[in-house]
């Protein structure tokens, strides 16, 4: 899904015929493919410092994401925004 969904009602209100919609569609799609096979063959050498960055970064994200929760948790519980009854 995605942009594509919206190309196919769009193509016919400016009345363009089946056949070549499907020609452009055929070429688009084989264009898209053909960027993605090459980007993939192109990042084939370095993939594993690539998955070494990522790595270091959702690290970083997850621990920022749980110190703000908890910061926010408790600023809420300590504000008397939330009460806590057992």
């Amino acid at each position: 899904m995605g942009i594509r969904v919206f190309l196919y009602p769009l193509a016919g209100s400016v009345g363009l015929r089946f056949p070549r919609f499907f020609l452009l569609d055929c070429a688009g799609a084989l264009i898209w493919s053909s960027l993605f096979a090459l980007v993939g063959y192109a990042v084939n050498g370095p993939i594993e410092s690539l998955q070494a960055g990522y790595r270091t970064g959702v690290t970083v994200l997850a621990s920022g994401l749980a110190v703000g929760l908890a910061v926010y948790v408790l600023t809420k519980l300590s504000c008397g925004g939330w009460s806590v009854e057992s």
